[in-house]
């Protein structure tokens, strides 16, 4: 295995590294191999990874958008600070502000957007499903920077009503190579995560 896999780091030869496997060898990057063997000169990478298990494929997905959720993440502290902006996101309880006579500007998500019962855990929004709200002028001094939640990247998910933020999200959307909206292949549609440890 190891020397399969030097020889794809050196040469970018699939079919000689997945010469050298042993064919009762199992294991990711075997199946990984023996993909590219038959479909890396083609360029049809897809065909490649469509020999992995599924949750290997997801993994790998799930891997991308946190890396595109720390880019917008450390985006939006360089360009707002530490202090809730307009525009940014929060999860309320819509029944308790309503009650408050708060006038709501609110988007509403549906579980399997969400994720509820595994990113979700980090709030405290009990079984209903969370709702975003998005924050006006006159929120501002109700909210911390630890109540802003920002996106990660899916197919049906709402950036944070703040221009930087929306314009950041689009160019590096098409720095990796995604001009024409997220991936149909989606396992997650849309998760939002709470800024935990605000560094730069």
């Amino acid at each position: 295995m190891k020397k399969a896999k030097k020889l794809w780091l050196e040469k970018r030869d699939a079919v000689r590294a997945w010469k050298e496997i042993p064919r009762n060898h199992q294991s990711n990057e075997a199946s990984l191999l023996h993909g590219l063997s038959k479909f890396y000169a083609t360029g049809d990478h897809w065909s490649s990874l469509r020999g992995l298990p599924r949750n290997m494929r997801t993994l790998y997905f799930h891997a991308f958008q946190s890396y595109l959720w720390n880019h917008l993440a450390t985006h939006r502290i360089k360009e707002y600070g530490l202090l809730p902006v307009v525009g940014d996101l929060v999860f309320i309880d819509s029944q308790t502000e309503a009650s408050l006579g708060t006038d709501l500007e609110i988007v509403g998500l549906d579980e399997a957007c969400l994720g509820i019962g595994e990113d979700s855990k980090d709030g405290n929004m009990g079984n209903s499903p969370p709702v975003l709200k998005v924050l006006s002028q006159k929120d501002l001094t109700n909210y911390t920077i630890f109540d802003v939640v920002i996106p990660i990247e899916g197919s049906e998910v709402k950036i944070p009503g703040n221009s930087i933020l929306k314009a950041y999200s689009d160019k590096l959307l098409v720095e990796n190579g995604i001009s024409e909206g997220f991936p149909s292949f989606r396992p997650r549609l849309g998760r939002y995560h709470v800024i935990k440890n605000p560094k730069v």
